[in-house]
């Protein structure tokens, strides 16, 4: 009994109501309405920043309120005293240090009889607690604006009680009148399109069971419009100490424009593809249907040249050579087509290991190498990707030779093959030091027949690089050229790491 009394006398002190005056931020005040004093606690002067010490009235603490907080108060104050009812304002101040407050109010009277002689009140500094709503609601409202100017709506559903609700902007997209909330589970699964519901359903299920984020694309039907919406969704499910699932929290975005420009853009891509496949095949077949009067006329060539041999017409001689010459050069031209063309077709994509290729294709070259006294330095470390490894072997066997084949005079051609692994990409230079590219040909070197103007002295057809480009973008990636004239050549190949 002993220490029930001393802690009820404890909390009779008046050590312990500035404590809690303290901890709470809260002051009580008193209005004696017969001498028209006021008394404050310690906490209300600490909340107006003033000193203990100061004298205070009714007139002075009403003035440290806003302009609007005083209407306010002084009207809550009249109507309290005159009805006899207590008041609840939450109101601003401006303090004695000129520091802005948020401060809650209450006020309750004390009757004699039937007359009030007194009014209680208490004030709470809840600035801090003012300033954490407004920030939310400044949130909310970026929030509910972005979702207004996006297709994302958010939703929050109750397992225990089987009801949802929604934002506004979920409410329109799916046709559903936000002050019908809460919604029921029943009517979401409505609006599930019935050939999407039971796979939506079983992934649902095993999310839970496994207890994963929820992701999945499906179609719905407006409530309202009933029109069909493609939608996809993302949900987190919350779960109670038990294990067992209490919520999902979720956004939901109409994805239904989305999904028709894909199926636009895919329709386009097919249809390209076709139109090249038949370009392709066109061109293969017009090349190979052009090499036999071709080869014709060159083997007339060589007939005239046999019958007018004993002759020694030197005029006519020198037309025939302009005639093979030219027959020679279309010839080429119809090889390199052709092989373009092939480019593409029965193609066997699988792992390639870049190693044993870039091997085969220096076993290849040997000779060349060894004939213009150059050097190949291939890197120690290549990977294995994906892709066709016989066009892999011509794009670099090609650009190799080219390193090979321009190079300047009096300095033996020197090649380097350089790799990085560069996030999703494998990064490729092969690196010369031959006789360069001027910049304004950059462009236009990888275009089929486009030569050089600095390698018009060398043979060649002017595809090879068209190869490269070719066989790159067959590989879903990249390929460019840097290069300086009289020093060189850099070409930087992008292959992706699956295609």
């Amino acid at each position: 009994m002993s220490k029930i009394s001393s802690s009820s006398e404890f909390l009779n002190t008046p050590k312990f109501f500035e404590t809690i005056e303290d901890l709470a931020n809260i002051g009580a005040w008193v209005l004696d309405l017969e001498t028209e004093k006021t008394i404050w606690s310690k906490q209300v002067y600490a909340i107006y920043d003033l000193d203990p010490k100061t004298a205070t009235d009714l007139e002075q603490g009403v003035s440290y309120y806003t302009n609007q907080s005083q209407i306010l108060l002084t009207d809550a104050i009249s109507k309290c005293l005159a009805t006899g009812t207590t008041f609840r304002l939450k109101l601003q101040i401006v303090s004695a240090k000129k520091v802005k407050k948020d401060v809650l109010v209450v006020g309750k009277p004390e009757f004699k009889g039937e007359k009030i002689i007194k009014l209680w009140g208490a004030i709470q500094d809840i600035t801090d607690y003012e300033t954490q709503v407004r920030l939310l609601e400044d949130e909310q409202i970026k929030l509910n604006t972005a979702q207004s100017l996006s297709q994302f709506g958010h939703y929050e559903t109750d397992l225990v009680k089987q009801t949802w609700t929604a934002s506004d902007r979920f409410c329109r997209i799916f046709g559903f009148n936000k002050s019908e909330e809460p919604f029921t589970m029943s009517e979401f699964e409505e609006i599930v399109h019935p050939e999407d519901h039971e796979r939506v359903m079983k992934d649902f299920t095993d999310a839970l069971i496994k207890k994963q984020d929820f992701y999945c694309e499906y179609r719905c039907i407006n409530r309202k419009t009933k029109e069909t919406i493609w939608v996809k969704s993302t949900s987190k499910v919350e779960y109670d100490k038990d294990g067992t699932p209490i919520k999902i929290l979720g956004v939901k975005y109409d994805a239904t424009q989305y999904v028709k420009d894909q199926a636009k853009l895919k329709e386009a891509n097919e249809s390209l593809e076709e139109k090249n496949l038949q370009l392709e095949q066109f061109a293969y077949v017009t090349s190979h249907d052009l090499k036999s009067p071709i080869n014709n006329i060159r083997s007339f060539v060589e007939l005239i040249r046999d019958e007018i041999e004993p002759y020694k017409n030197e005029e006519l001689e020198t037309y025939l050579n302009y005639v093979k010459e030219a027959g020679d050069r279309v010839a080429l031209q119809i090889s390199t087509l052709l092989a373009h063309a092939k480019i593409g077709l029965d193609r066997e994509i699988g792992e390639v290991d870049l190693a044993k290729v870039l091997r085969n294709v220096q076993e290849d070259l040997r000779y060349h190498i060894k004939d213009t006294n150059g050097t190949l330095e291939i890197p120690d470390q290549l990977p294995v990707i994906y892709g066709d490894e016989t066009e892999l072997r011509i794009l670099f066997q090609n650009l190799i030779s080219n390193g090979l084949k321009f190079s300047k005079e009096n300095q033996a051609p020197m090649v380097k093959i350089f790799y990085e692994f560069s996030g999703d990409y494998h990064k490729f230079l092969v690196e010369d030091n031959g006789i360069g590219i001027p910049p304004e040909e950059l462009e236009s070197i990888f275009e089929m027949f486009s030569r050089s103007s600095v390698s018009s002295s060398f043979k060649g057809s002017g595809i090879g690089l068209a190869h490269c480009k070719k066989i790159v973008n067959l590989h879903n990636g990249k390929i460019e050229v840097k290069s300086e004239l009289n020093k060189g050549s850099t070409f930087i190949i992008m292959l992706p790491n699956k295609i």
